[in-house]
């Protein structure tokens, strides 16, 4: 972990498609370790609910879930975790099957 544990050595893609555990898991490595965090705002909060279980309601047997434990990841209110460096996926870029993020990577 030495070998990579240094800015510019360990990066952690995130985007709008990162939420839930994802999120828990980007904000690990941002809070443990040197990373760069590359790519686009998350989808979810840093702070938010999980861990869920469901049941079956009795007459209409509809399965509900629900949350079970919050996740406290920072002390600010949040909406999103920011990346470190912003690089956008286009449709353009999606249609090509060029992936930027990875491109940016490579290049450093």
């Amino acid at each position: 972990m030495k070998k990579i544990n240094s800015k510019g050595k360990l990066y952690v893609v995130i985007g709008r498609k990162t939420f839930s555990s994802a999120i828990i898991n980007a904000m690990d490595f941002k809070n443990q370790t040197e990373v760069i965090l590359i790519g686009e705002e998350t989808s979810g909060k840093p702070n938010h609910f999980g861990e869920i279980r469901s049941f079956d309601l009795p007459h209409s047997k509809l399965n509900v879930t629900y949350s079970t434990k919050y996740f406290k990841e920072t002390d600010e209110d949040i909406n999103t975790i920011v990346p470190d460096v912003r690089v956008e996926t286009s449709f353009e870029d999606y249609m090509k099957g060029v992936d930027p993020v990875y491109e940016w990577i490579k290049e450093q």
